[in-house]
């Protein structure tokens, strides 16, 4: 069987190991493979009556269930691979959206920081013209009480003038 099994191999003919087997001990005698006594169900199919026994060969329910596993290992196989694609592709669209939402996040944040910033130059712009304004307050007053002190100083001057005819009556008087 070893010889028989070898030479397939070397011709790279594709037979299973039980027909291997099957053909060597030269098929069914009696109803029975020779070596298996009554096991020989449980790898060939029982022969049907009337026909050559020796020469035919069906696949066991070894054979059966072995190519069934293969089938389902091979479908499981698939599936896990088609399993692991989409959830590379959710992790990646996850990943996106992660990306996306924390980009979002940085932008508003950017025009929060930039809408602070706008707010702290107009306070500051405000602030400045207010500066501005008490220092000429402070500068007018200055120059009023420069004048006071002036024009107290004329009041011993004689100083005539005549009253504008356009100036309303009682008005026009002399400042000095």
């Amino acid at each position: 069987m070893k010889k028989m099994l070898l030479n397939a191999l070397k011709k790279a003919l594709l037979k299973i190991p039980h027909q291997i087997y099957f053909e060597t001990v030269g098929g069914r005698k009696k109803g029975k493979v020779p070596g298996l006594g009554s096991g020989d169900s449980l790898y060939f199919a029982p022969s049907r009556r009337g026909g050559s026994s020796s020469s035919s060969y069906t696949s066991s329910i070894y054979s059966q269930m072995s190519t069934r596993l293969e089938e389902t290992q091979q479908q499981l196989t698939q599936k896990s691979i088609e399993l692991e694609t989409t959830k590379n592709q959710t992790l990646k669209a996850m990943e996106n959206d992660l990306l996306l939402r924390q980009s979002e996040r940085e932008e508003r944040e950017a025009e929060r920081l930039e809408h602070q910033r706008e707010i702290e130059r107009e306070r500051q712009e405000r602030e400045r013209e207010r500066r501005e304004r008490e220092e000429h307050a402070a500068q007018m007053k200055k120059a009023m009480e420069s004048y006071e002190r002036m024009f107290s100083q004329c009041t011993g001057f004689p100083f005539s003038q005549s009253q504008d005819p356009r100036d309303p009556t009682g008005g026009g008087t002399p400042l000095c």
